[in-house]
């Protein structure tokens, strides 16, 4: 509920405060679901995504705080800054750029932050990785892109971020081919084709942002069935295994 709850306040809300503190909620539940019920290795996995969100976290308030310093109307709506995003002095256009790109590429996750995700993934449960990966991330590139995008010193560095983007798509297949684990395997595969889409994202034209938009619902849903498969078919696995077991303990 407080996980739904964070995704419904995201989609409605048009402050960037509000949809901040939305935000943060649905971190707290998914910290949660991961810390108790998670695998083997939950304890870890949550404690890791933790730091790294909170880390984001840290690096998008202050972002969005100096927005609002150097913004003339001095406003946290996203409307105000998108259309008034060209006032703010360039030296603090940059700042905040930096700021938001380091945070973007914690959430999204895309190399070199991402390590994070394939624990995260692998040690969450079925519902856990479906929501992380298929729902809360798709919404924080919504409306975390277009926030980004309203700096027009963005455009100055759009082609470095894009090859950051290319590298970061191709080093997460490469690193998925050498994977036993079907999760983790799964997990690089989702970085891979977030960096595609972070690279339709660089192209700040209508095309490329409909691409990505449409990148993003399809890798949500394709990636929410992938994993619900991946946990049903261990689910299985281990339920052959144990009524197998158990047949060979009553026979014996």
């Amino acid at each position: 509920m407080l996980a739904e709850s964070g995704a419904l306040g995201m989609f409605l809300s048009g402050n960037l405060i509000i949809l901040y503190l939305f935000w943060e909620l649905s971190i707290i539940a998914l910290f949660f679901m991961l810390f108790h019920f998670g695998g083997y290795d939950r304890r870890y996995a949550s404690i890791k995504f933790i730091i790294y969100s909170l880390l984001s976290s840290s690096l998008l308030l202050i972002g969005i705080i100096m927005a609002y310093i150097f913004l003339p109307m001095h406003s946290f709506e996203i409307s105000q800054l998108m259309s008034g995003g060209y006032l703010i002095p360039k030296p603090f256009q940059i700042a905040i750029f930096i700021l938001l790109m380091f945070a973007f590429i914690i959430k999204m996750p895309a190399f070199p932050l991402h390590s994070w995700a394939p624990d995260a993934y692998s040690e969450s449960t079925p519902e856990g990785a479906m929501l992380l990966a298929g729902v809360l991330y798709k919404i924080w590139r919504i409306w975390h892109d277009p926030f980004i995008i309203s700096m027009p010193i963005a455009k100055e560095y759009s082609f470095y971020v894009a090859i950051l983007f290319a590298f970061s798509s191709i080093y997460a297949s490469a690193i998925a081919l050498v994977q036993k684990n079907l999760k983790r395997m799964l997990s690089y595969l989702s970085i891979s084709e977030i960096g595609i889409i972070g690279f339709a994202i660089t192209t700040s034209n209508i095309i490329g942002l409909n691409g990505a938009l449409f990148g993003s619902l399809s890798h949500a849903l394709i990636i929410s069935l992938l994993f619900l498969l991946t946990f049903s078919i261990r689910e299985g696995v281990w339920h052959y295994h144990t009524a197998k077991a158990q047949r060979y303990i009553k026979w014996v």
